[in-house]
């Protein structure tokens, strides 16, 4: 009568074949892992985007607008640009932003890009609202120069 023993190793499919080869009548059999042994390697996190010296930007608009161009995009990349660049290149949820081009696509997938801009990004100033006094005396006031 023979014995039964199993014998768990890791092994490669080269080892599986040589431990074959000396025990022809074994069975081999593939074992799943636990879940903790399965785990996936943690991705690597890009690094946050920097443009900090005006090199730096330079380059990173030079960059965007090459991949639009590329990509035949319809963001304009300078209105993408200065919209990150003034927000510190964090998304609406306060993350930094690793990878733009990335947020380019969100821009083409979502209609950001066709979207007409607020007076206050394409001037960078606020949108005050004048009385009808207030813009008269304003107007004085021009008149007198």
């Amino acid at each position: 009568m023979s014995e039964q023993v199993a014998v768990v190793i890791p092994a490669s499919l080269e080892m599986a074949q040589a431990f074959q080869k000396i025990f022809p009548n074994a069975q081999i059999r593939k074992i799943k892992r636990k879940e903790e042994d399965q785990q996936p390697e943690p991705r690597q996190q890009a690094a946050p985007i920097k443009a900090e010296t005006p090199q730096e930007r330079e380059r990173l608009l030079n960059d965007i607008m090459s991949f639009c161009r590329e990509r035949k995009s319809s963001v304009e990349p300078v209105r993408f640009f200065n919209y990150y660049d003034g927000r510190g290149w964090l998304d609406a949820s306060g993350n930094k932003i690793s990878d733009w081009k990335q947020k380019v696509i969100e821009w083409e997938n979502n209609g950001i890009a066709n979207k007409p801009q607020k007076p206050s990004q394409i001037t960078g100033s606020k949108v005050v609202n004048f009385s009808k006094e207030q813009m008269d005396k304003y107007m004085e006031g021009l008149e007198k120069i």
